[in-house]
């Protein structure tokens, strides 16, 4: 689900299982954003970051990726992640010719390979590694910050701990305060 407010400034991306006791913690707190009706907001809900997200995260200037933790000192965590720099996907000319490791253009193989191993589990990203492909396919990426609410308990088919909704309530007033500030800036 994505709501679009105006142009596409900031997104908060909420992960995690709708229905999954405290993992809902990224979703209620994307839904939470969204009530605010902040301009140039847009709120997404994934159970997991996929490269679908990698076109919608390249286009923004901020993502706050969302999402629930256990164990946590404090009700949640908020850390940047940076903003994602243009990679140089592969050095040397075309890569879509075919190398063989025994022909004659074996050598030209070493100039076609990526700078440094690219290994992603396609089904599920972590989101500096969602950052780093946005990179890799748009040539930049966003400011990003990954937010962590701490839960007590993830039970399938169960509501929020209280633990979580009073988690859930700090952290909602937080971002929105840091959104509102970016926003008059």
């Amino acid at each position: 689900m994505v709501r679009l407010a105006g142009p596409l400034r900031i997104l908060v991306l909420g992960c995690g299982d709708p229905d999954g006791g405290d993992d809902a913690l990224g979703p209620e707190f994307a839904e939470s954003i969204g009530r605010l009706n902040l301009p140039g907001v847009n709120v997404e809900i994934a159970d997991a970051l996929t490269l679908e997200h990698a076109q919608l995260v390249w286009q923004q200037e901020v993502v706050i990726f969302a999402r629930a933790g256990c164990g946590l000192a404090s009700p949640f965590t908020f850390k940047s992640l940076g903003a994602a720099k243009a990679a140089t996907p592969w050095a040397g000319g075309r890569n879509c010719d075919p190398v063989w490791a025994d022909g004659p253009s074996a050598s030209k193989a070493r100039d076609r390979r990526p700078r440094r191993p690219v290994r992603f589990n396609w089904d599920s990203l972590e989101p500096a590694e969602l950052l780093e492909l946005a990179a890799r396919l748009y040539g930049r990426g966003p400011e990003a910050y990954v937010l962590t609410i701490g839960g007590a308990e993830v039970a399938a088919d169960g509501p929020l701990s209280e633990t979580a909704r009073a988690n859930l309530t700090k952290a909602v007033e937080f971002v929105e305060a840091a959104i509102r500030l970016r926003l008059a800036a």
